[in-house]
């Protein structure tokens, strides 16, 4: 991960995948990989306990990482508006946190 996303954090890793993902290069998929007899994908178990492994690459791309954009092009006042009406939206989660803002 790159060091403006936290990997404990769920909200700033989807948002890594959906921003820094294009599917088309940063995708592998790894098949016949070990599992364990307790992976419940793999049914009947006999096929335990062989499964696959999906790698994803959400990182800054390196060949372009010194004039990679900032991490979000959203307005600090607009995403304020957001998080003020964020439980009035539906949501019973906490407001996802950012830390970069577009500067106008």
């Amino acid at each position: 991960m790159d060091e403006d996303v936290d990997p404990t954090d769920f909200n700033q890793v989807m948002w890594a995948l959906s921003t820094r993902c294009n599917p088309s290069e940063d995708l592998d998929l790894l098949r016949n990989t070990w599992s364990t007899g307790l992976d419940p994908s793999q049914y009947p178990p006999e096929l335990r306990p062989y499964g696959s492994k999906a790698l994803i690459n959400a990182c800054k791309p390196h060949r372009t990482i010194a004039k990679f954009p900032a991490a979000t092009a959203l307005r600090q006042s607009t995403y304020q508006r957001v998080v003020d009406r964020w439980s009035e939206l539906g949501f019973d989660e906490p407001a996802p946190s950012l830390k970069v803002f577009h500067q106008d």
